[in-house]
Order: structure tokens, then C-alpha cells, then sequence
């Protein structure tokens, strides 16, 4: 049974929590939900859990008061501030609130509710509809260099208007390498990679007739000023970066190395023991590629092609999981 049947069969049966699947998006090869809970806790169950609350702090404090003759001003002030946190995490943890995402192979959904789950904001994309997605990750390390965590962005674009591009989804979370893929927060970033990536094969199978008859396959670049239009272009046998052509006459070897693009030059030779070198050595990180998972679709195409004795690609995909 694939997942389509499967969402399917569960609502069916009443035992999905899911009130709405898209029906829009065609198969559904996917899905990710921040709240999986068929509904939150009764208000009763609320309003007794928040009146606890308050009466445990109550009694600490007036325990504090009867146990100390004096009760300064700073000592009710941090009271205060402890009721003010206790009552606002009873209020946080009482909220019922999630989306649901939902990939299919025309595009995505997501379903945002609120209190209920027939309470919702409904948000679909088809594929044909976004023109560009650009992916980032950036570790961040603690102390002495160690891992903590990965904060990543998919950004959604639309096809351009009027020199720009506009936003139609964006998801700015973190992840962790460090932990198995079932984990919460790992679950959503894979989710996104592969609606990604799911977007890039479609486009791919676009442009492959290109590649094919040796036409130019541009990529941009992602700046603080915006974007740079045909930074990197593939023609034929020739690459272009940043207004650079390589060609066979120019490149010794070329490959893909933890999410750096390395271009070495006829002319570049390391120096004794790979102590310095000497010549033209390029490196580019696909990260600041817009389409960096297409790009690495044309990329792996374009070097079996032509440059099938000089290439190798390690971690074809540039995602942390």
C-alpha cells in the first residue's frame, strides 16, 4: 500500500487525525505534522491543570511567608515572576495548534490549524508554480568547536515579474546531524528535502533535452544585493563561472567535495608534500547556488559527459541528513 492509500484508507476509517488530505497535489508521496494529536485537551482538563498551577506557586509563597518574619520586595518580585512563567507555560502547553505538509508529486500543501482541526488555513503550490528554491545550511559549533546544531531556509520562489522574484513559501528551522532522522525537528527538514528535491527531477527532465543537444544551462547566484543572473553556465563542454570558461583544453580535474565545487586549472600543480601550489585553482560553494540540488543533476550529467576520466562527486546531494 503506498502512502496516498494509506492516508486514505486511515481517514476513511476514522483513524487518521488528519481531517483534510489535498486531493490537488496529485499522489501523495509524503507527509510531516508539528502536531500529530487528533485534537488538544479538553477545557476542563485546561482550567484544571492552570488552577494547580497557581495554588502550588500560592502555597510555596505563603509557606516562604510564614517561615521568614520578613518578606522583602525583591523576594516578591521574583514571585511574581515565577507565577507570570508558570502561568505562561500552562497557557503555551494548553495550545493546540500544528500544520500538516503534504507533498504529492504536482506540488505541496500545508495545512495550518488552529485550536481544531477543522479550524484551518490552507495553503497549495504546484510545482509549475515556483520558479526558483534556494536552500541554505549553516552549522552552528559551541565550545571547542563542537557540533550543536543546523539552521536551514527553503525558500520558495515564484517564476519572475518586473526583474524579481517573488516569495511564495519559506521555512526557517533547525535541525541536528547528531541525532536519528525519527527525531522531531529532523523529520521536517526531510520533509522539505524532499519536496525539493521532488521539484528539481521535474525540472531536470526539463532541461536534460538541453544538456543533450549542448545548449547553455545557466544557474544564479544568491548575494546580500539579490541575485546574479548566469553565474554559472553549462554550454557544451564548456563551464562558466563567474564570467570564467573552462573548457577541456583549461580543466585537469574537476569534482565536488564536502558542498565546495573544486576546478583545477592545466596549469596548477601542488608544491612538494601538498605544501603550497602554484597556477589557477577555483572553488565555489553550491550553497550560494540557487537550485544547488538541480545544479548538482546538471553537474553530474555534464562531467559523465565530458569529463568522465577527470570527475569524481562526493555527497552528491547537498543536504546535512
Amino acid at each position: 500500500m503506498t502512502i496516498h492509500e494509506q492516508l486514505v484508507d486511515e481517514c476513511r476509517k476514522g483513524e487518521s487525525p488528519f481531517l483534510y488530505i489535498p486531493r490537488n497535489i496529485g499522489t501523495i508521496l509524503d507527509y510531516y505534522s508539528s502536531n500529530p494529536k487528533t485534537q488538544g485537551q479538553h477545557r476542563e482538563a485546561l482550567l484544571r491543570k492552570q488552577i494547580i498551577g497557581v495554588v502550588v506557586v500560592g502555597a510555596t509563597f505563603a509557606l516562604c511567608i510564614k517561615w521568614f518574619s520578613e518578606v522583602s520586595a525583591v523576594f516578591f518580585l521574583v514571585f511574581s515572576v515565577v507565577l507570570a512563567i508558570v502561568l505562561y507555560r500552562l497557557i503555551k502547553a494548553s495550545a493546540f495548534d500544528g500544520s500538516d505538509c503534504f507533498l504529492g508529486t504536482r506540488g505541496f500543501t500545508v495545512v495550518n490549524f488552529f485550536k481544531t482541526r477543522d479550524n484551518v488555513n490552507i495553503r497549495t503550490f504546484s510545482f509549475d508554480e515556483i520558479g526558483c528554491i534556494l536552500n541554505k545550511e549553516d552549522i552552528c559549533r559551541g565550545n571547542h568547536g563542537a557540533y550543536r546544531y543546523t539552521e536551514y531556509s527553503f525558500i520558495f520562489y515564484g517564476h519572475q515579474k518586473d526583474n524579481e522574484f517573488p516569495v511564495l513559501w519559506r521555512i526557517d528551522d533547525q535541525c541536528h546531524a547528531d541525532r536519528p532522522s525519527s527525531n522531531k525537528k529532523n523529520q521536517k527538514y526531510i520533509f522539505w528535502r524532499e519536496t525539493t528535491l521532488k521539484w528539481s527531477e521535474k525540472q531536470f527532465a526539463i532541461i536534460e533535452e538541453k544538456l543533450q543537444k549542448g545548449e547553455p544551462v545557466s544557474f544564479r547566484a544568491c548575494s546580500y544585493s539579490g541575485f546574479i543572473n548566469d553565474y554559472i553556465v553549462f554550454n557544451g563542454p564548456q563551464l562558466t563561472i563567474a564570467g570564467v570558461v573552462y573548457d577541456k583544453d583549461t580543466i585537469k580535474s574537476i569534482k565536488i567535495e564536502r558542498k565546495i565545487l573544486y576546478i583545477e586549472h592545466i596549469n596548477h600543480k601542488f608544491g612538494f608534500f601538498g605544501i603550497g601550489s602554484k597556477g589557477e585553482y577555483t572553488s565555489e560553494h553550491i550553497k550560494d547556488i540557487v537550485n544547488n540540488q538541480l545544479f548538482l543533476m546538471a553537474f553530474r550529467y555534464f562531467v559523465n559527459r565530458y569529463y568522465p576520466d577527470l570527475s569524481y562527486v562526493v555527497n552528491e546531494h547537498n543536504y546535512l541528513l
